[in-house]
């Protein structure tokens, strides 16, 4: 592709009248352009492009919300890939010289698909250098790690399952996610630094597990057999669902976001598109942008109007690194997108741009005003 067509499609995108392909084709186009290559523009073009980035990304989904839920995701995510690459093209040339000589000598890479299984026994299965097949055996299940590397119980001797009253346990380190399918059907994922408990078989009258951090799920529906997640305090019941749970100890509070069916967090229905927030006690509901709010398991940071100490402890968690500030936590506020497979530098020097100054050393970020 010419210089000439990809700012031709790029003045497309910004008019919004770009296709997905389009979108791809230019994202696609970036990213294998040479940085001797690339263009430079003037500082007012320069800033009013980011906006009509922004606004354009906030528009499409609010206008693709009313279409059908199959297209809509790819169409955001097409969104963020550009506004991602484009951020990068803009900016390339003007990075802060000390900063770029701190991450060359600390490169802190994304995460990725790790994880621990403890077995009923007690013993541990190491989920990230595991190959595929069966892993383990227990009662009359086996625990398979699929070709694509989630994990899923199979029932081999449905006689014996009966009988089987085991517990297993799925933890993600920081820096790790994962999904698995549990034996009645029901997909989880989990994000980093976060756990899900649950039996082999669901043998009750209710479906039980008990989470830490944060988790999504697709629950397979059973009306006679209810399906409970315990998060700390908190006992969710779903009520044929797909719900996202953040219940992680280093947040102030515990939220509950729905985007299908119906959820019940103590004695509150939520509907789609709302969000429940446990605070000291208190239950309020909100209503939210749900797809927002599980971007993460589709490999993207998605924020509007998060706080920098927020937006650091997903960093935190996601890269595997401690935040220290130096002073004052800055009370600036931000709103976009950043793909969890970045770098943390290429994060860093995007937040970098509301004046906030980040240094690297090892596996701790320092945040100076």
């Amino acid at each position: 592709m010419e210089k000439d067509v990809f700012f031709r499609l790029l003045d497309r995108y910004l008019s919004g009248n770009s296709s997905e392909q389009e979108d791809r084709l230019l994202a696609e186009y970036y990213r294998r352009l040479d940085e001797s290559a690339r263009q430079t523009l003037g500082k007012e073009k320069e800033s009013a492009l980011k906006q009509l980035m922004l606004q354009n990304i906030e528009r499409r989904i609010n206008r693709r919300l009313q279409h059908k839920r199959i297209r809509l995701w790819y169409t955001i995510a097409a969104s963020i890939v550009l506004l991602l690459a484009i951020v990068g093209f803009l900016y390339m040339q003007q990075k802060n010289q000390a900063t770029n000589a701190l991450v060359q000598n600390n490169v802190i890479l994304p995460g990725g698909n790790k994880a621990t299984l403890t077995l009923a026994d007690g013993s541990q299965v190491t989920l990230t250098d595991a190959g595929k097949g069966t892993l383990a055996k227990q009662g009359g299940m086996e625990v398979e790690k699929t070709a694509d590397g989630k994990i899923e119980y199979k029932v081999r001797d449905a006689k014996n399952t009966l009988a089987v009253d085991a517990v297993n346990r799925i933890t993600t380190p920081r820096g790790g996610q994962y999904q698995l399918v549990l034996s009645d059907g029901t997909k989880v994922w989990l994000n980093a630094a976060s756990s899900i408990s649950y039996p082999i078989v669901f043998t009750g009258r209710t479906r039980e597990v008990t989470i830490t951090g944060e988790v999504y799920f697709e629950v397979a529906h059973r009306p006679k057999q209810p399906f409970r997640v315990h998060a700390g305090n908190q006992t969710i019941e779903d009520i044929g669902t797909s719900f996202d749970v953040n219940a992680y100890a280093d947040e102030p509070d515990r939220r509950v976001t729905l985007l299908e069916g119906a959820v019940k967090v103590g004695s509150v229905l939520l509907h789609p598109g709302e969000q429940s927030v446990e605070k000291d006690g208190n239950l309020s509901v909100t209503n939210v942008d749900a797809r927002k709010v599980i971007a993460w398991k589709d490999g993207y940071f998605l924020f509007h109007n998060a706080s920098l100490a927020t937006i650091m402890r997903q960093l935190a968690r996601w890269y595997d690194v401690d935040v220290e500030y130096e002073g004052k936590i800055p009370d600036v506020h931000f709103g976009g997108g950043i793909a969890r497979s970045s770098n943390i530098d290429e994060a860093l020097s995007i937040l970098e741009k509301s004046g906030i100054h980040f240094k690297i050393q090892n596996k701790k970020i320092i945040v100076m005003p």
